[in-house]
Parts: structure tokens; sequence; C-alpha cells
């Protein structure tokens, strides 16, 4: 979840889109199947009129051992791959786990999944391992899944599937709290906090917790949210209450969110009469 690696490493063409499907989906075929080049099975739109593209690789062409869609960003300048069937060792790898299919990124993600061959798509084994049967353990799987998460948040946002983004949000609150990756938590609450306030505004330092290279990729975020980070901030906080292990985090940041609400109210109610008085004094 690396902003600067993700504009230098997706920022590619079609072509080159459909040529990294295809020598992925070598290593997801059948060893004694052909793996056929990287086909483009479908395409669409956003709603922003960015071009969406379904691709298979391996197998068949009629059932590929491997689907994965595209979105390019105009926003991000960058291709993300916003669906894959071989999602593994992630916890949230299935879409039906932890975000009802809400929107249109859930939608991808299942029909990535249905489109692939039962090989390609099926769960990985109970340690966890992936290909070559290494494992890593609990810790390996946590890393794979917190992972996923901060993937799936960056494509929502990119997509501009709000709801999708607020429900993946709620995931990663309540990951981050259960596995005691507090200060990240509490990083991620400083950034919402530090969206709704206007530009002049001091920002928060770039935070190790949430990696440095994500930095450049705050600005489209801040972007997208702007004032409305408050109300995800207040539904994070809202799915992490019930977490006795973090109450003093969660009354914190409480309390930050409400003198940030109460701030916002008191200079629109300043602009509000400055407004009302420039208005008035005509004649």
């Amino acid at each position: 979840f690396d902003g600067l690696a993700l504009r230098a490493t997706l920022r590619v063409s079609a072509r080159e889109v459909l040529q990294s499907v295809g020598g992925a989906a070598a290593t997801a075929a059948a060893p004694d199947e052909t793996p056929a080049p990287a086909m483009l099975y479908r395409t669409d739109l956003t709603a922003a009129g960015e071009p969406i593209l379904v691709i298979g690789a391996g197998g068949t062409p009629a059932r590929p051992a491997r689907v994965q869609t595209f979105l390019h960003s105009a926003g991000l300048a960058a291709w993300l791959r916003v669906a894959d069937s071989a999602f593994r060792g992630s916890d949230y790898a299935s879409p039906r786990v932890a975000v009802p299919h809400i929107g249109l990124l859930g939608k991808l993600q299942a029909e990535a999944i249905r489109g692939a061959t039962p090989a390609a798509r099926a769960p990985p084994p109970q340690n966890g391992g992936g290909g070559g049967g290494t494992d890593g353990g609990a810790e390996h799987r946590a890393a794979v899944s917190e992972a996923h998460v901060e993937d799936r948040l960056a494509c929502a946002i990119a997509m501009g599937a709000m709801a999708e983004f607020r429900a993946w949000m709620r995931v990663y609150a309540r990951h981050l709290a259960a596995a005691g990756r507090i200060p990240k938590l509490q990083s991620l609450f400083d950034r919402l906090l530090s969206f709704a306030r206007p530009a002049a505004a001091p920002k928060p330092s770039p935070s190790p917790e949430l990696n440095a290279g994500l930095e450049p990729a705050w600005g489209f975020w801040g972007d997208r949210l702007g004032p409305a980070a408050l109300d995800v901030l207040a539904g994070l906080l809202e799915a992490v209450a019930d977490d006795r292990s973090i109450q003093g985090v969660v009354e914190e940041y409480s309390v930050a969110l409400a003198h940030e609400r109460e701030e916002r109210e008191r200079q629109r109610g300043a602009e509000e009469a400055k407004a009302a008085g420039e208005g008035g004094g005509g004649v």
C-alpha cells in the first residue's frame, strides 16, 4: 500500500496490463495446460467515465485460470487492479466475508471469482500458504489481510465507491484494533481529522505507521473526502467502541471529533453572518 510504488508500477498502457496478466496467469494454470495469452473479456466505464478492463489468462479461453479487473484512475494517473480471482492468504479474500455487495467494487470482485476455474479460486490451505506451500504463520496472514484491506480502500476511493469505502474503513479499524496496531489506528484517525480542516491548517507530519510512501496519495484522499472525513471518523469510532482495550483512544478522538465539528459550525456561523452583513449594506 505504497503510493509511490502504486504510481510507478501501475501507470502503464492497457497493452502492458494485458501482458502482465498473461505472465501472472502462467503460474495459476494447471501443470498439464499451456497458458493462454491474456484476453480482454469485457470493457466498461465507471460513472465518472473511467475505463474498466476485465482480463482473463491461463486455462482456456472459455474458462481462464485467472481473472483480473483493472480500472484506470484519472486522479491517480494509474491502472488499479480492482478485482482478482486469486486473492489468497487474506481473511477478507471473499467480498462476502466483510463487506456486502453494496457497489461496483464488490460486484467486480464477485465477477472475477465466478469467471475463473475452481482450482484458481479455491481457498488457500489451512496453513495460509500460497504457491509452493510456504507458510509464514498467523503474523504473515495478518500482514497479508491488512495489506488486502488497504488495497480495497485505495480502489474504492479511486472509483468513487464511497459506500464501500466506508464499509472497508470499518473493517480496517476493527482489524487494526484487534491486531493491537494502535499507533497505526491513531495515525489514521489523525489523518481523517486533518482532511476536514481548511487547507491553511497544519497537517500531521508523515507517519511511519501509515507509510511515508503514501504521502502523495493522502492529498487525493483528502480531496475526495473533505469535510465528510469527520463522518467517516465517527463511523470508525463507533465500529471499535466495544473494544475495551482501546477505550482511552476512542474517548480521546471522540472529544477531538466533537471539537472539530463545533469549530466547523462556528466558522459556518461566522461566514453566514458576514455574508448577511455584506448583503444588507446596500441602499
